[in-house]
């Protein structure tokens, strides 16, 4: 199910509810862009204090629901600017955000492939990107990193050694 009217938290959590009482119930929900909902404000409330009840609304439909939930979500440019892997104080609003959360990934895209070759992402030219998936936070299972190829032309991810050979 795709859902792009949903704006508030209430909605979203209405929503949720509604699809896992229906005969599909759902198996995750994806929330692409969590800056792009209205957190809802109270009165003498900070925005940070807001996306905090957000993401805490959603953990509580998760584990209600027992659904997995997929949560997108900004970062600041510091690690562009350093050119280095981002971390979890890059988030937005990262407090409530990394608190919540069971695990973090972030995608990203180093200057060179394992094997040392320069890559440049804005280079259209390269039918293949390599793209690390680093695990920021994994509440029971730790940190960790896989190795893509981020395949262009079919917009498909695989294992890098796979598209290496």
């Amino acid at each position: 199910m795709i859902n792009d009217r949903d704006r508030t938290v209430d909605q979203l959590i209405a929503r949720i509810a509604a699809a896992s009482r229906s005969e599909n119930p759902l198996r995750a929900v994806a929330v692409d862009y969590l800056q792009r909902y209205d957190p809802q404000q109270q009165r003498g409330e900070t925005r940070d204090m807001a996306i905090g009840r957000f993401t805490m609304a959603l953990k509580d439909a998760a584990m209600q629901h027992n659904v997995p939930v997929f949560l997108g979500a900004q970062i600041g440019r510091g690690s562009e600017r350093e050119t280095r892997a981002p971390r979890l104080s890059d988030l937005r609003e990262s407090g409530n955000i990394e608190q919540d959360s069971d695990r973090v990934w972030f995608m990203h895209i180093p200057e060179q492939t394992p094997e040392g070759a320069p890559q440049d992402a804005n280079d259209q030219g390269l039918p293949v990107i390599y793209v690390q998936l680093l695990q920021a936070k994994g509440r029971g299972d730790g940190l960790g990193k896989i190795d893509l190829a981020f395949h262009r032309r079919i917009t498909t991810f695989g294992e890098w050694k796979d598209w290496t050979k």
